[in-house]
């Protein structure tokens, strides 16, 4: 079997980047500054495979606006330096009508977490959303059919990010 990991450099880790499978689209963020809560580079909105695949442009709202998502992809990839804390911030929107159909909109975040990636690692890094509250998971996915919950630090005082456009 071919190791997934073959194409990262000695020094690097991979983190991807997902939103929930169904309805929810999600803004991520990442940084590396050694300050907590700084530097954060925004990738955009990651929404499911089947939204991403029936309308690769985002969701339109109501009010004619993309909120944001036009370039709305079902993953994002970052290449990590190992052993140096990665920050990543994520929040989500999500319409009570549906993905195809916005009728009220309801948000939740941003959740900020932080982690050290391992060298030659593969993580998966996940927003995940269940009853009134929202969070980030982060699963080591490096050896094939095995995902290992990675331990997070959670970073709540973080200032949430102007919308992002």
């Amino acid at each position: 079997m071919r190791d997934p990991r073959e194409h990262l450099q000695e020094g690097t880790a991979e983190l991807v980047l997902r939103g929930p499978t169904r309805g929810v689209a999600t803004h991520f963020s990442v940084s590396v500054s050694a300050g907590q809560c700084a530097g954060f580079m925004p990738f955009g909105w990651a929404v499911s495979e089947e939204v991403a695949s029936v309308y690769p442009w985002g969701v339109m709202t109501k009010d004619g606006l993309h909120r944001g998502m036009a370039l709305a992809e079902p993953r994002f990839v970052y290449g990590a330096s190992a052993g140096r804390r990665v920050q990543v911030r994520a929040y989500g929107s999500w319409s009570t009508g549906g993905p195809f159909k916005v009728d009220k909109m309801v948000n939740c975040g941003p959740v900020t977490v932080s982690f050290v990636p391992g060298d030659r690692r593969a993580y998966a890094v996940e927003f995940t959303w269940a009853g009134k509250g929202c969070g980030v998971r982060v699963f080591d996915a490096s050896d094939p059919g095995t995902r290992v919950s990675v331990e997070v630090e959670e970073l709540p005082n973080c200032a949430p990010p102007a919308f992002p456009g």
